[in-house]
């Protein structure tokens, strides 16, 4: 894994710091590790779950956009008909159908889902639902600038896919803790311009790889794309620090107002490149019961607090029917879906189009494209 080329450049970055070459072997490491291993399990109950929480939340419909690491099983496919290498990063969207599989605990949410590849360059509008799942987010990293450098990374992603989704609609991000937890409150500022947090859950250490190295606590963040106007003060800006056993870690207030979204007992590890470092002790219910009663709680306060889905859920007119033509009913229904979509979006044959005025409307100029008004 230690090339003569990595030793070399080693030596120009760090010259005589054998503690920072021993600091950047171990991250090399680790990372390495996270790549070879398979979150596939811990992915896909983690999709689940959440999915069974945006139904209750009252996304029922619309669109969605998946960003990142495993992308496909975010968006509800099953690991079987993953085509993407485990572990690969894409950008898919899809329509959100109406209904998730939620009847066997083993079934993935959306099995079959046709997924469409997302490009950054396109503009087709804003989505109900945006999930973004970072790369190395429970990677141990020992020099500082690199964790800072993730961080960076996960906010402005964070703050990117807020601005892609509807009013109303959900931002979900499966983040390092630091994003929370860091002493840099303007970073978290940033998110209170597009959103509002409408709950996290602080995964027990290494649920999703348990190898040395890759069992950095992570956060499970949902917010809520706003109007500009939030509907309640952002309570996960502060994250004083606290005294655990004698150490001394920051710990978003969030969590401080909210110990049961802890899933676990938050305590401490000694590390020899730097101060302590926070970790979360599993309860031994396992992953399953814990997010299912931290989601549940997290739902609870939405309900109670306004924060519940409140866009249009439009459907994708360029999405694929499913369809088995087996019966002449499932040509029947497929055309009355097909009717039942262009009546949603096509203005009826008898209804009188608005006469044209004789000359521009100088109250209301427009673009020679008829995009909408100049601003």
């Amino acid at each position: 894994m230690f090339d003569d080329d990595l030793e070399h450049a080693l030596n120009r970055a760090y010259g005589d710091d054998e503690h920072a070459k021993a600091a950047m072997r171990a991250d090399v490491v680790a990372m390495h590790d996270h790549d070879a291993a398979d979150a596939a399990p811990a992915y896909q109950l983690t999709a689940r779950k959440l999915w069974g929480a945006l139904r209750v939340l009252g996304i029922s419909g619309g669109r969605m956009l998946v960003l990142g690491q495993d992308a496909e099983l975010f968006a509800g496919l099953p690991v079987e008909e993953r085509r993407l290498r485990a572990g690969d990063h894409a950008g898919f969207t899809a329509s959100i159908p109406t209904t998730t599989a939620v009847s066997r605990a083993e079934m993935a949410p959306h099995p079959n889902l046709h997924l469409h590849t997302w490009q950054s360059d396109q503009n087709k509008g804003r989505y109900d639902v945006v999930i973004a799942v970072p790369g190395y987010t429970d990677v141990v990293l020992h020099r500082e600038k690199a964790a800072t450098e993730r961080r960076a990374r996960q906010i402005l992603g964070l703050v990117g896919c807020l601005a892609n989704t509807d009013v109303g609609g959900y931002t979900v991000g499966l983040v390092s803790r630091d994003v929370l937890d860091d002493g840099d409150v303007d970073s978290r500022r940033l998110l209170t311009e597009f959103g509002e947090l409408v709950g996290a859950l602080r995964l027990p250490s290494g649920a999703l790889r348990d190898n040395p190295g890759n069992d950095a606590v992570v956060d499970l963040m949902i917010l809520r794309r706003h109007d500009g106007a939030p509907l309640k003060p952002h309570q996960f800006l502060p994250s004083p620090v606290q005294d655990l056993r004698g150490d001394q870690v920051r710990v978003n207030q969030y969590f401080l107002n909210h110990p049961n979204h802890v899933l676990g007992q938050l305590g401490t590890r000694t590390s020899p490149w730097g101060p302590p470092e926070p970790v979360v002790h599993p309860t031994g219910l396992g992953l399953d019961r814990d997010l299912t009663a931290g989601l549940a709680a997290i739902t609870s306060h939405a309900r109670d607090a306004g924060l519940t889905a409140a866009t249009a859920q439009c459907p994708d007119l360029d999405a694929p029917i499913d369809y088995t033509l087996v019966h002449r009913s499932d040509v029947d229904s497929i055309r009355r879906r097909v009717q039942a979509l262009r009546a949603s979006r096509v203005r009826p044959a008898n209804e009188r189009r608005p006469a044209q005025p004789e000359g521009p409307d100088l109250r209301n100029p427009r673009r020679d494209d008829g995009a909408g008004p100049h601003l």
